[in-house]
């Protein structure tokens, strides 16, 4: 589920958790500071987002899912 297919910008780890909650996902701390998986109803459509080696320090969050999804849940962002 968690293959990147964009990238989020503009958002910081405050924002996110203001949005998803606390990170929920457990993944390889030597690369991975924070990630969050999560469904979104009503089709379950699996979307993630993790920080890939500090990324999340210049304001860019690896993401996997619909890029629509993405907006409509961080619409100041920049999907990229």
């Amino acid at each position: 589920m968690s293959h990147k297919t964009g990238t989020l910008c503009g958002m910081d780890y405050d924002d996110i958790v203001t949005i998803l909650g606390e990170p929920n996902v457990y993944d390889d701390p030597g690369k991975v500071r924070w990630s969050w998986g999560f469904r979104v109803m009503p089709d379950k459509t699996p979307m993630a987002i993790w920080d890939w080696k500090g990324s999340a320090d210049m304001g860019r969050w690896s993401i996997y899912g619909d890029p629509k999804l993405w907006a409509k849940l961080f619409p100041n962002a920049f999907i990229d």
